[in-house]
């Protein structure tokens, strides 16, 4: 009887032992996930902020065209064969009113370490000249010129809201995004240099420049990017990325602001406005409405620079 009393306090201690074990290690579970659910949260309460971002960038055309309003290269040279009234063409590229330097300037909002909204911000701070040449034209018909034409954008500004995903990291990120180009600046500069063989268009003139302004229609196109990020701390970060932007803008007027000849200012030409119903006009009177016609403004540049968290 004795052995059977005693055999049963063992095993009652040996129960209670290991109940409290067991009690212990629940304890010790369901604190361990109320940390880890404190820290999710506190993360997630991190992962949300605003940020800004600059940096500079270079931007190569893409999917230019090569023939202006006129049908005449933006580049290369153009020659005209009076014996057999026909044109040849050398050295023509694809053009881009956007290609060139650029900076860039962003601000946007992280709603969770994965998505978040951009607005970003494009400068032109240095765009590409493009320049033709035209020889052995007839003015009028009737006098022989060599014509120099030089294009370039005066300073493009775009802006593009954008959604962005982001692969976090602990030091290193990934990070892609898209949306919309919006055209704030898209006015082109032009001016065309003649020179006359012998002298002889209207008063014995050797030279003739000519300057115009184009401005274009509002019309929307689309950007996309990705790219890395370093973090330096929680704050401060580099990133570099790849973006692309297509965009088109009609032409919707060309004003003439400079008629000089010989060193004589003259009277500037009729402003020429462009739209999609209308008649051509003569190149030599431009008068009227004309056909509209797209400037190409498509890149895809190399970007670079430095965000801070807030």
């Amino acid at each position: 009887m004795k052995k059977i009393a005693l055999l049963v306090f063992f095993i009652s201690i040996h129960l209670a032992g290991f109940a409290q074990s067991k009690e212990f290690i629940y304890n010790r579970q369901h604190k361990y996930a109320h940390k880890k659910t404190d820290d999710e949260g506190k993360e997630e309460k991190n992962a949300k902020h605003w940020y800004l971002r600059a940096g500079l960038g270079y931007a190569f055309r893409q999917a230019g065209q090569t023939l202006n309003e006129n049908s005449d290269p933006y580049t290369g040279t153009q020659t005209f064969d009076t014996t057999h009234s026909l044109f040849s063409y050398s050295s023509l590229k694809k053009v881009s009113f956007s290609a060139g330097l650029q900076a860039v300037l962003a601000g946007g909002y992280m709603f969770s370490k994965n998505v978040g909204v951009e607005v970003d911000g494009y400068l032109g701070m240095a765009s590409s000249n493009y320049t033709s040449h035209f020889n052995n034209v007839l003015v009028n018909g009737s006098f022989p010129a060599d014509i120099t034409v030089t294009n370039k954008a005066l300073s493009p500004v775009f802006i593009a809201p954008c959604a962005v995903f982001q692969i976090p990291g602990n030091v290193i990120s990934g990070y892609a995004r898209a949306g919309i180009a919006i055209p704030v600046n898209g006015k082109v500069i032009r001016e065309e240099n003649y020179h006359f063989y012998p002298p002889g268009y209207g008063s014995s003139i050797n030279n003739i420049t000519l300057d115009y302004n184009i401005t274009t229609s509002f019309s929307l196109g689309y950007t996309a990017a990705m790219g890395i990020k370093y973090s330096k701390n929680k704050h401060f970060s580099y990133w570099t990325e790849a973006s692309m932007l297509s965009l088109s803008l009609n032409i919707k007027q060309i004003t003439n602001t400079k008629n000089v000849a010989d060193g004589q200012t003259g009277t500037t030409l009729p402003t020429v406005s462009y739209g999609f119903n209308g008649t051509n006009v003569d190149r030599n009177n431009q008068v009227g409405t004309q056909p509209s016609y797209a400037e190409p403004f498509s890149n895809i540049a190399i970007n670079a620079g430095m965000a801070i968290n807030f």
